[in-house]
């Protein structure tokens, strides 16, 4: 079975569009800003450490699930 010319066109087509689409794709992923990825501390075994946030700079923390503050 020989191919044609104008299924050769097209499969290049379609190849040029799957390779199109995936890199704009990588571009739309590549281009998300690290602070959107970084989170809030967690508490562990009960325990928010919040030596190191700065709530000028990392805004404030939401308390979404049940708290028991004691000194």
């Amino acid at each position: 079975m020989k191919t044609s010319a104008v299924q050769i066109k097209l499969f290049n087509r379609l190849m040029r569009m799957l390779y199109s689409f995936t890199l704009v794709i990588l571009l739309i992923i590549s281009c998300s800003s690290s602070s959107d990825i970084e989170s809030s501390p967690i508490a562990i075994k009960g325990v928010l450490d919040l030596r190191n946030w700065d709530f000028e700079k990392d805004g404030i923390i939401d308390l979404n699930w049940e708290w028991d503050y004691s000194l």
